[in-house]
């Protein structure tokens, strides 16, 4: 955005005889739409390489038990066990099919709330408030 703002001031500076509106129209609204493009599609290449990450995942295949424990959660599969404490978590997002636990900006554990009963969903809630800074 600073170089589409810097972009029209050097614009309107070697153009000073013409119209501002003319300007903007025809110097910096393409620059916007390539912007938004451009942002448009980095979402969509995420998508699909979460996507293709998923598929290829083995460990997400397996089926998982989380306990939760004083000190954080244990995560178990029939080949490991993992106990995360609450510390390692920076944030949490709750949609309203997944709770989403992340140990930085991109990494995260997320868990279906399929997978809870209606009053654990709830309680796992209250344990997150607790313990973790929600990020809306």
């Amino acid at each position: 955005m600073l170089f589409v703002l810097l972009r029209f001031a050097q614009i309107v500076i070697t153009n000073v005889n013409a119209p501002i509106i003319n300007i903007f129209i025809a110097k910096i609204v393409p620059h916007i739409i390539e912007c938004i493009s451009l942002y448009i599609l980095a979402r969509v290449i995420q998508y699909f390489l979460i996507r293709r990450a998923w598929e290829n995942s083995h460990h997400w295949k397996y089926d998982f038990c989380v306990e939760t424990i004083e000190k954080g959660l244990l995560i178990s599969t029939s080949g490991e066990e993992s106990k995360i404490q609450w510390s390692m978590f920076t944030h949490y997002r709750e949609t309203n099919n997944l709770f989403l636990l992340y140990f930085s900006s991109n990494y995260y554990n997320l868990f279906p709330k399929r997978a809870f009963e209606n009053q654990e969903v709830n309680q796992f809630r209250d344990l997150l408030r607790q313990n973790i800074q929600q990020i809306k």
